[in-house]
């Protein structure tokens, strides 16, 4: 489940909470519809859930399972056929299979009416303000299947037509060879996979991360897992960045261990040209925590609120 990371800034514009467009493909966060993994995903359900409980989660909306659907419509037949009769426990046929339907899927175009929706919606998808454009598979964030990184995020996009590239770029993200083995694997219908997009407003935070309530190795229920670093959170995430590691005693909030990573560098947002770039930490900064005592007790309490709130084990 996800929320808005640690933030010392807010987020870009606020107005995205004020949305008085109503669209079926276009959800509001607040919206009951928006709490249903089938419509909103993983992702989106999950920060519904959190915002309907109160949580800071930034403020947007999701593009909902059903956009998907239409756009996959005209393709459906021909990747049914691609699919059938293909072994996927050969490596080589998995590649083969995501390559002819991203191809297929390319050169679909997405629902008129979807761009028209976000075009008219009040504060979206302005020019002036970065978007965070995240994946939200119908399978991904379930207790026996992630999906973890293997489909798209889109950090600081501007403008409608970058927006929109970006939800399509999430779509065929479902169809990654790595997706799709997964799905094989864990013995999911490949075309029961359904893709909704969150689009958020763009936090360009200081420090961002990933906390466990309950250790994400060892199953330890007594201990919670914070690991961090500066700048955005794909540092975190993609597993090529050092980041500090931090340990903490549920019952107590003291640290058990900690473990600071090495900062070379920190991905943060362009604001000149959009997306990310990557910006050198000084070598005498690079062994500094980058969250102070306090944030940890701050970041510490949120992480047994939402457990408590959820009533199980949570990573937010």
């Amino acid at each position: 489940m996800n929320t808005t990371t640690l933030q010392q800034s807010k987020p870009r514009h606020p107005q995205l909470d004020a949305r008085d467009q109503v669209h079926p493909h276009v959800l509001e966060l607040h919206e009951a519809r928006c709490r249903d993994l089938q419509v909103a995903g993983g992702k989106g359900s999950g920060l519904a859930s959190l915002h309907a409980m109160g949580f800071p989660v930034p403020p947007g909306f999701v593009v909902s399972s059903s956009a998907y659907d239409e756009f996959l419509r005209p393709a459906h037949a021909a990747i049914t056929e691609l699919i059938r009769n293909r072994s996927l426990d050969d490596p080589g046929a998995v590649a083969d299979l995501s390559v002819r339907v991203r191809d297929r899927l390319q050169d679909l175009d997405l629902p008129v009416h979807l761009g028209v929706a976000l075009r008219e919606t009040p504060g979206a998808c302005s020019s002036d303000h970065g978007y965070a454009i995240r994946s939200s598979s119908t399978l991904e964030d379930l207790a026996g299947a992630a999906f973890a990184g293997m489909h798209e995020t889109w950090l600081n996009c501007h403008g409608l037509a970058t927006v929109l590239e970006k939800i399509k770029s999430c779509y065929l993200s479902l169809w990654s060879e790595q997706a799709i083995s997964y799905r094989h694997h864990k013995g999911f219908r490949h075309l029961e996979s359904r893709m909704a997009v969150v689009v958020q407003s763009m936090v360009d935070c200081e420090v961002a991360g990933v906390g466990f309530s309950i250790h994400p190795v060892t199953g330890d229920l007594r201990t919670m897992v914070i690991n961090a670093n500066a700048g955005l959170g794909d540092t975190v995430v993609n597993g090529e960045h050092e980041v500090d590691h931090l340990e903490i005693e549920k019952s107590t909030g003291v640290v058990s261990r900690a473990v600071i990573g090495r900062k070379t560098s920190k991905l943060v947002c362009d604001a000149r040209h959009g997306g990310t770039r990557e910006e050198l930490v000084e070598a005498d900064r690079a062994r500094d925590a980058c969250l102070t005592s306090w944030q940890v007790e701050q970041l510490s309490a949120l992480l047994l609120q939402v457990e408590e709130a959820t009533g199980f084990p949570q990573d937010i």
